[in-house]
């Protein structure tokens, strides 16, 4: 019995290995593809160039992540003075207990070439395009077609969760480049280094977890698709929980000051959400426009049609994969929107894979780019006229040099980043922090009482004069200085 066990399970292996090789490093290019590929390419080019700091004018996480890059690098600060949140209260709280990765990456970078939005951007493009060419070649370390392979890493820089990434001043960016690196490392055998990357993928953000989801997965198939005992698991696990030992010390040695709160944080930060899988119900459901359903229409059906044909019979992998991610949206409940980003990898290949499998992987490109090119053309209609040196040179013109406080707009900040700034969205006790004395960036949204946590105390305890205003593509902003009358 045991004799027909063995040669059972080795002829299963072979079977898998022969049908995946069939099914997938037979696919190479046709000369229609060299074309494709050009276009993509140019695509992406001009893309990213005529929407760089025109995707998104005004991001709130441009401000709060680069405050917290400046503040720890420039000033020393580590906790969340610009937005007043705490640790686990909806946001990092500064670099207390995540995120010092990001801000010494970030802030070494800017402190050479200038603490401008763009510049941050330009640091997260290059991680996402970085992330892209590790996924070609964790595609092609897995087995599937070179053609495929490529194609992906393309359609990854036009898809929204990664162009989105690479236009924010977020650390999803570096995150996940650090998370595809621990996976490629992982498939070339480098397992001390993929654990310690993937326990550094968590101290730049909690949802780097996913690197072990993946590499899970990939273990899992693995386990399915050979005779367990061709792989060395002993020295495989051992190097790897070797790497996460030196990652668990890297985080140590980076918040040795504030381990105690670190369990409250993570359960007070993982919430927020309205039920299991909140994370894709945001990108689908919620996102302006409902721009994101046909994605999700393209996904099911290439799921039920995966599931109808049985091709995880074929490439257990891409189920396996499409799985791991549903699970990452069970473990975290926070429902924002840009951890799709973590998710998507699963659902573009699921997408690719199928068309491939019906010889139409062609089509599916062409599909993708007649998609999104409209989308972000669109949005360069709208945004064509921003300009961000414009809008920041009228701000400063108003403000007298010096180092009295500011209280401003998202985009205010990149003008008195070495000033006291408090944004006008402050989520703190602003009492508790407001200066005798400053200055107040007021717009629209400030006058119609869109903030009333700053809007109560500067009516209730200050005097203010009007030191002139301006305009900005159709908006009103008044800048007045605030004096204290009356004391606490």
């Amino acid at each position: 019995m045991r004799k027909f066990y063995l040669i059972s399970t080795t002829l299963k292996s072979k079977f898998l290995s022969l049908a995946r090789s069939l099914t997938t490093q037979s696919k190479s290019f046709f000369p229609v593809d060299w074309f494709l590929i050009a276009g993509y390419i140019l695509t992406i080019f001009f893309i990213y160039l005529f929407l760089h700091g025109k995707y998104r004018p005004e991001l709130m996480d441009d401000t709060w992540f680069l405050s917290f890059v400046h503040n720890h690098i420039v000033k020393g600060i580590e906790t969340d003075v610009v937005f007043g949140a705490g640790a686990g209260s909806g946001g990092f709280g500064g670099v207390v207990l995540f995120g010092k990765t990001f801000t010494y990456l970030y802030g070494y970078l800017l402190n050479l070439c200038g603490w401008t939005k763009s510049h941050a951007h330009l640091i997260s493009t290059t991680c996402i395009f970085l992330s892209a060419a590790c996924w070609v070649a964790i595609l092609q370390n897995l087995k599937f077609s070179k053609r495929l392979a490529v194609f992906f890493g393309l359609a990854m820089l036009l898809v929204e969760p990664f162009f989105g990434a690479a236009n924010r001043a977020r650390p999803d960016a570096l995150s996940f480049l650090v998370i595809s690196t621990a996976l490629l490392l992982f498939l070339r055998g480098r397992y001390g280094f993929a654990g310690f990357l993937s326990m550094v993928a968590i101290e730049i953000h909690p949802v780097g977890i996913s690197a072990f989801l993946y590499i899970a997965g990939i273990l899992t198939e693995r386990f399915v698709a050979r005779d367990v005992r061709e792989i060395k698991w002993a020295r495989m696990m051992g190097l790897f929980f070797s790497g996460m030992g030196m990652g668990v010390l890297y985080y140590c040695i980076l918040h040795v000051h504030n381990l105690s709160s670190l369990p409250i944080a993570l359960l007070q930060g993982n919430t927020s959400g309205n039920g299991v899988g909140n994370i894709l119900f945001e990108y689908f459901f919620k996102e302006k426009y409902l721009r994101h359903i046909p994605e999700f229409v393209a996904i099911v059906a290439c799921a039920a049609f995966f599931l109808h044909k049985r091709y995880y019979r074929e490439n257990s992998l891409v189920a396996i994969f499409f799985i791991v991610s549903l699970l990452f949206t069970i473990i975290i409940r926070r429902p924002n929107v840009v951890y799709t980003i973590y998710i998507f990898p699963a659902f573009l290949l699921l997408y690719l894979w199928v068309f491939e499998r019906q010889d139409r992987l062609g089509t599916a490109v062409v599909l993708l780019i007649v998609y999104l090119l409209p989308q972000y053309g669109f949005v360069f209609k709208q945004n064509r006229d921003w300009d961000m040196e414009k809008y920041l040179t009228q701000v400063r013109s108003l403000i007298p040099a010096g180092s009295s406080p500011v209280v401003g707009n998202l985009n205010d900040w990149f003008a008195f980043a070495d000033r006291p700034f408090f944004v006008v969205h402050y989520c703190g006790d602003f009492r508790a922090v407001a200066p005798d004395s400053f200055f107040l960036v007021e717009g629209e949204s400030f006058r119609s009482g869109a903030f009333p946590g700053i809007r109560t105390v500067t009516d209730k305890f200050y005097e203010s004069t009007e030191y002139g205003r301006f305009q900005s593509r159709g908006e009103l902003y008044i800048v007045k200085k605030f004096l204290k009358i009356t004391q606490d």
